[in-house]
């Protein structure tokens, strides 16, 4: 099956980190067909260079762009100092929901590694009313979480595979036109069923320090070919600015309000005969 065939309304998304600087020329951008960015805010539960994101985060959102933001999630962090890290810092201009990278190869493979992922995701649906977008691909997922989660499934997917490189330079038209044309990577058994919102195709060749696709000033880029009107379902309808605050006790061992006695039972129980 072709890329054409899976998605129907193609553009360029980005993303970025502070590799490629704090100014990027957002409009030229723009011009050139690219209509989302995704942010890097967090490698575990450390901020990433926040001055610099949050000027790129600025500007995108001037020059018109779908902005989201992403975590990368780290082993050599807990899970819930990760959890609570990325739910304090809301912001509540965001188009998309906050995306998580999984594909630390430090994370043990396994039952471990899934649970804890299907915890991410649980909790931050709870805090923010939208599932998180998942950024994987099935080198890692197939390996790390195994075939089958019902709860990563019906998180968005973002899909890493690098079949080639396409065009050079800024030609993202060229790019677009070229991996539309090619077979659709295989992806993670998990979301196998699912259509991808995006599908990262491109990004810095590691052996030359080169991309084929740069922005406007020359800055190497990874670039996404992503489905628009996927995107923009992802936009909500209104903006939790008080998402509710993550609690890390494992929700087996939360006590409901009922469980707790009031002041008033205490006392009756105490003058009761026994």
């Amino acid at each position: 099956m072709k890329l054409r065939d899976l998605v129907t309304d193609p553009c360029a998304m980005l993303d970025v980190a502070h590799f490629q600087g704090a100014t990027i020329p957002w409009e030229e951008c723009a011009a050139l067909g690219i209509r989302a960015v995704v942010i890097k805010w967090w490698h575990g539960p450390w901020r990433n260079q926040p001055a610099v994101a949050q000027q790129q985060y600025r500007e995108a959102k001037a020059a018109g762009l779908l902005v989201g933001r992403y975590a990368w999630w780290v082993p050599n962090a807990s899970v819930d100092a990760q959890i609570t890290a990325w739910l304090s810092d809301p912001w509540p201009e965001d188009d998309l929901p906050l995306t998580i990278d999984m594909e630390d190869p430090g994370l043990p493979k396994g039952p471990a590694t899934l649970a804890a992922a299907v915890r991410i995701v649980e909790a931050l649906e709870q805090a923010t009313v939208r599932a998180p977008i998942v950024y994987s691909g099935a080198w890692w997922a197939d390996s790390w979480l195994g075939t089958r989660s019902p709860e990563l499934a019906r998180c968005p997917y973002w899909h890493a595979a690098y079949p080639r490189k396409a065009a050079k330079g800024t030609d993202y038209a060229g790019a677009m036109a070229e991996w539309l044309a090619q077979d659709a990577p295989r992806l993670p058994a998990i979301w196998a069923e699912e259509c991808p919102i995006a599908w990262q195709l491109d990004g810095t060749d590691d052996a030359t320090g080169t991309g084929a696709l740069r922005l406007p000033n020359g800055v190497d880029v990874d670039v996404n070919l992503a489905d628009l009107t996927l995107l923009r379902r992802l936009v909500p309808t209104h903006r939790d600015t008080d998402p509710a605050p993550f609690d890390p006790t494992p929700p087996a061992l939360r006590l409901a309000p009922t469980e707790v006695p009031s002041l008033e039972e205490v006392l009756q129980s105490l003058t009761e005969p026994p």
